[in-house]
């Protein structure tokens, strides 16, 4: 009797463990794991190397005046402060956004949200190439914002786009590999620091390159919803 209930133990330890294997594959098999992550990756390389190259940044644009990068590093602390507030509205919203939504159509409805923040990563490295110190305030405001909407989109789009057993899978696939990934941040820090002698002007085209490469979740996003749209409305002659 033992022997058959260490035998029954043994098989359904088997059979969850080729379960898992298999819900494992399945998610590494969908394209959009795949596009989600890319651009989740070119979004996070922004915001950590934008905060690591923030003081040096200023440094260069304030030309080394302390009084003037103080007053920089202020505003940035709390900005990092009030972005806890906009991360409460952001939810909010994009609850109110899938709320009653088939999963189809939740999809669609992170085409907007994907290209905007996608747009204030524009709006980053755009202020970060213009040699205009005032305008690393702006600069400071919408990686605020980034940093918010890229964390709040990206789990509420996996919640919506991937079943709820499987969620803490791709969730956590995704989040080990985008993190061995920013390990390349060192590098750019090194290349900016010595090879660009902190002249900020070849980071922020560095950031124009990742935020071009992220516009492929919302464009894939769209071309999804206009095929369903298309296969919905075809009626066969």
């Amino acid at each position: 009797m033992a022997c058959k209930g260490e035998n029954s133990v043994s098989k359904d330890a088997k059979s969850t463990a080729s379960g898992s294997l298999g819900d494992t594959l399945v998610i590494l098999k969908n394209p959009t794991f795949w596009i989600l992550m890319l651009w989740y990756l070119c979004q996070e390389t922004l915001i950590i190397t934008y905060q690591g190259s923030f003081y040096t940044m200023i440094n260069y644009y304030g030309n080394n005046i302390k009084n003037k990068v103080s007053t920089y590093t202020d505003v940035y602390s709390w900005f990092q402060v009030g972005s806890l507030f906009w991360a409460l509205l952001t939810g909010l919203m994009l609850d109110k956004l899938v709320a009653g939504k088939t999963k189809q159509d939740k999809e669609g409805c992170f085409v907007v949200p994907f290209f905007l923040t996608v747009l204030t990563g524009f709006l980053v490295s755009i202020a970060c190439i213009i040699p205009i110190v005032e305008l690393q305030f702006v600069a400071i405001l919408f990686h605020s914002l980034l940093k918010t909407g890229t964390h709040a989109l990206h789990l509420t789009f996996m919640t919506s786009a991937f079943p709820k057993e499987h969620f803490g899978k791709a969730l956590g696939t995704q989040l080990s590999i985008v993190y061995i990934f920013t390990f390349i941040e060192l590098p750019v820090f090194s290349w900016y620091k010595h090879s660009l002698e902190s002249d900020p002007l070849w980071l922020g085209v560095l950031f124009l390159g990742l935020c071009f490469t992220a516009n492929c979740l919302p464009f894939y996003l769209l071309w999804r919803r206009c095929r369903t749209t298309k296969s919905d409305n075809y009626t066969p002659q």
